[in-house]
């Protein structure tokens, strides 16, 4: 709830001391994200030079939105920061105030600042320089106050004691005097680091609403949950923020759309169809349309109740769309591939020229013999000391297929359920289940004979006993 601030006589809401940003003003890095892409065309810049890539020492990431820093310690600057990078792109940073003020200001407006050079010692090991690199983070820290909501993102206060985690520091005050007449709760709106919106993106959200969009398709254009824009929209949050009446007619309405992506028409629909039925590649049709849907539309998963007609195709032939085409796609995919392909490493290659076999083609023949006698397949991986499952697929066809000459639903040898000992799942064996048999025949408990064999529980023995399984083996 920005604007929300207190007065020293007592917790009153004197808006009139608050002062709003006017929709007009917006900066650059604070517009609203569009629904298509998350980052803005620039980067998070970086400052340190070439020759110091490898250095220690100190480093800021400064935002020059608000001015806010966050101080760090690296024993190398850059792989550092690529690490701040790559997590606040994927949006999995630690410091969640650092984090959000990132999506909401921007990656163009953070730098990332060399502070100060620490020099490692002749022979000093790397756990003596982080200590030493703590010392003067704790000092950079105090110097910039950054652990201060209005000052910087920093969680701890002192780097060399264990950290506090995700939250907010302790014992932090939340009330901040501004001057002897107004103090501002850093608890709500753009004061708070877990803030994803700024007031004048409110301003907006409240003129969209106003103006009849829904909810759906105002936090798809600013990239938030709909339970955010519900929550502004019962003002359940940034209470303090109403746009006035001068912006709600001034502001134009961007174009919105129910669907993540442009809705596709009928004659783009042919036109697609066309140009596949042309020769052109699936891959080509999407990036001359912008899209990534030709593969359902050429398949009939997606509009596949608009057909192409001859009068369309005749249309077509008289339009410039083919020429556009072979204009606008890249030169290199409309020249076919004549060069023959290489032969692939892996599993792409058959038999016992692949690499991850441990078969050669002889000993698969005599499998393959010994299948057609009649041997058991569990007997078979017994003899050459392989798994069932491998002389399973060579009986199914589902490996060394190119010599078993076997199609789909076809097999050497009729497989049957293994039961008894040739079970993989099985724990007893024929001469435990005799014993078995024999202490049930004398009237003993299927608990106190299950007693007796620790690996299994009394539920077996009662299969036993009721011959539900093993019933095979008789005393």
């Amino acid at each position: 709830m920005a604007g929300f601030v207190e007065s020293v006589a007592g917790p009153e809401r004197a808006r009139s001391t608050v002062k709003f940003l006017p929709v007009s003003d917006l900066a650059p890095g604070i517009k609203p994200a569009s629904s298509g892409s998350f980052y803005p065309l620039k980067v998070m810049k970086n400052n340190i030079p070439k020759e110091l890539y490898n250095a220690a020492g100190i480093y800021e990431i400064r935002n020059l939105v608000n001015g806010k820093v966050y101080i760090g310690s690296a024993i190398r600057f850059k792989p550092r920061f690529n690490g701040h990078k790559s997590q606040l792109r994927r949006q999995t940073h630690v410091n969640k105030g650092l984090q959000n003020a990132y999506y909401r200001d921007g990656e163009n407006s953070f730098h990332f600042n060399i502070l100060q050079i620490i020099e490692p010692l002749a022979n000093e090991p790397v756990e003596t320089l982080k200590t030493r690199l703590l010392e003067v983070e704790f000092e950079n820290i105090q110097k910039f106050k950054s652990t201060e909501r209005l000052n910087g993102y920093n969680l701890q206060k002192d780097p060399r004691q264990p950290s506090y985690g995700y939250g907010n520091m302790p014992n932090e005050p939340e009330l901040y005097v501004v001057d002897k007449s107004t103090i501002i709760n850093l608890r709500f709106g753009e004061y708070n680091n877990m803030s994803k919106l700024t007031e004048a993106q409110v301003k907006l959200i409240r003129i969209y609403l106003i103006k009849g969009r829904s909810m759906g398709e105002v936090a798809r254009y600013f990239s938030v949950t709909r339970s955010c824009i519900n929550f502004i929209k019962r003002r359940k949050c940034w209470v303090g923020i109403e746009p006035t009446q001068d912006e709600i007619d001034t502001i134009q309405l961007p174009e919105f759309s129910r669907f993540k992506g442009k809705r596709i028409g009928e004659a783009e629909v042919r036109q697609i169809k066309y140009l596949h039925q042309k020769g052109a590649s699936l891959t080509s049709i999407g990036r001359y349309f912008g899209r990534h849907s030709a593969r359902d539309i050429v398949s009939g998963r997606s509009q596949g109740h608009i057909d192409l007609s001859e009068n369309d195709i005749a249309i077509l032939e008289k339009s410039p769309l083919w020429a556009d085409f072979q204009n606008t796609i890249p030169q290199k995919e409309k020249i076919p591939v004549t060069k023959p392909r290489k032969q692939k490493k892996g599993w792409h290659v058959k038999g016992e020229k692949c690499r991850f076999s441990k078969l050669t083609e002889s000993v698969v023949i005599e499998i393959i013999e010994s299948l057609k006698n009649g041997v058991d397949t569990y007997e078979c991986a017994k003899k050459y000391n392989l798994t069932y499952q491998c002389i399973h697929g060579i009986n199914t066809g589902f490996t060394w297929r190119h010599l078993t000459g076997l199609g789909e639903g076809e097999y050497i040898r009729k497989p049957t359920p293994a039961i008894g000992e040739k079970a993989s799942m099985t724990k007893l064996t024929a001469t435990h289940v005799r014993q078995i048999k024999n202490d049930l025949s004398k009237g003993i408990q299927p608990v106190e004979i299950a007693k007796q064999f620790p690996f299994i529980n009394p539920r077996t023995i009662y299969n036993i006993k009721h011959e539900q399984t093993w019933r095979h083996i008789s005393i």
